[in-house]
């Protein structure tokens, strides 16, 4: 018996490949509970204030060469959503008969709608005076989401951060609550928060931290890999959600038409640390701290395609206190001696079970005391953005967190 194999078409198989790859995007979209963009909107009147419909706007990133356009409405007003933060930008208004004008040095900010009102003149007017006019601040505009703040890649890169944890920023919203308690605002607790990165959800779903990788005392992603993190409480915006304490977006760096990046490298052990409270001595146990990396981003294709790439590999060991090993009723406790007298006696103490141990059964239980704790942590990003064209940018990011921590 001879089998016949159909062999399917190939405009077929790309069909269906189109609608899983649709589905998908779809399907993410749909559960995306943050905000990774910028918008830009605005009123375009003539010289009399009359509106002008059918206004031409068009807003260039300079330091990648994407472009953003559109029309205003029958009523003068434009909008331009799912921009990419940061800057510069290039606004250009044109209109048919009017004279162009130009808004440069633009910046976006994280979740900001920025509102920029143009006043185009006829080609045949011309200026008679100097008009010297005011306007207000464009962040505080009706389209403002609630109370939130936002900190740029300048801030991140300046501010202080001694574990270099992006935590070490959102603590100073003001409505943290503080180093006493990270990662909470408005008094809630930091389980209810919803923390994304580039508007992707990653909690702990197991619960026990607010993070992934919390467990290891260890954080999800590098600040380095960080361009923007903005922090939100009770947004009016239907687009985000999925919290009851507070909104933590952030988003990744991305490749511009010039390639950048950098190397670092941080350390720090006991002494670095103050030995003296007061005038008195206060010793410090031995402890290390190296963390290193490097990130890089550039074109692919000049203002079509970007990479940006982030490596980061963080090594820690520090004294391990533990009250497991608890002293005797009969022996009393000091400042110095807080594991009991008998700890070493070869008969009834722990290191006499450790003998035996190892005597008898060839087991070495480890050690009790005296030792330290080891934290390790490796975190990858790797990120593409494709400008397909005018109103269609493609973006795909992965990645990896590996960590650990010794534990009790």
């Amino acid at each position: 018996m001879q089998r016949i194999i159909k062999k399917p078409n190939s405009k077929t198989m790309e069909k269906k490949l189109l609608l899983v790859v649709f589905f998908f995007l779809t399907v993410v979209g749909a559960w995306a509970q943050g905000v990774t963009t910028a918008s830009l909107s605005g009123k375009i009147t003539d010289q009399n204030g009359g509106e002008l419909p059918g206004a031409n706007v068009v807003a260039t990133h300079m330091p990648s060469g994407t472009t953003y356009g559109t029309t205003s409405l029958k009523d003068g007003r434009y909008f331009i959503p799912a921009m990419r933060i940061g800057g510069p930008y290039t606004i250009k208004v044109s209109f048919i008969g009017y004279k162009e004008q130009t808004t440069e040095n633009v910046s976006l900010q994280l979740g900001e709608t920025l509102v920029l009102d143009y006043k185009l003149l006829d080609e045949a007017s011309q200026l008679q005076e100097v008009v010297v006019t005011g306007d207000k601040d464009p962040i505080l505009n009706s389209d403002k989401m609630g109370a939130s703040t936002n900190f740029k890649t300048s801030q991140i890169m300046t501010l202080p951060s001694i574990g270099r944890d992006f935590r070490d920023f959102t603590n100073l919203s003001p409505q943290s609550s503080g180093s006493g308690n990270p990662f909470s605002f408005g008094g809630r607790s930091y389980l209810y928060n919803n923390l994304t990165i580039d508007g992707a959800t990653v909690n702990n779903v197991f619960g026990l931290n607010p993070l992934p990788a919390g467990q290891s005392n260890a954080t999800p992603f590098s600040i380095d890999a960080i361009q923007e993190i903005s922090v939100v409480l009770s947004p009016y915006d239907v687009r985000q959600g999925n919290f009851t304490g507070a909104g933590v977006s952030a988003v990744t760096r991305s490749g511009t038409n010039e390639i950048q990046g950098s190397a670092y490298y941080f350390f720090r052990n006991e002494g670095l640390a103050g030995k003296k409270i007061n005038g008195t001595s206060n010793p410090v146990p031995s402890f290390n701290y190296n963390n290193y990396g490097f990130r890089i981003g550039g074109p692919i294709i000049k203002n079509k395609l970007f990479f940006f790439v982030n490596a980061e590999f963080e090594k820690r060991t520090d004294p391990f206190y533990t009250n497991a090993v608890r002293p005797t009723a009969a022996t009393p406790t000091t400042a110095t001696n807080t594991q009991g007298s008998d700890d070493n006696d070869p008969q009834t103490g722990l290191a006499g079970l450790r003998d035996f141990l190892v005597q008898n059964f060839n087991y070495d239980p480890g050690t009790y005391k005296n030792f330290n704790r080891a934290t390790q942590s490796q975190r990858y990003v790797a990120r593409f953005d494709y400008n397909i064209s005018q109103n269609t940018k493609l973006t795909i990011r992965g990645n990896i967190t590996n960590a650990f921590q010794d534990q009790p």
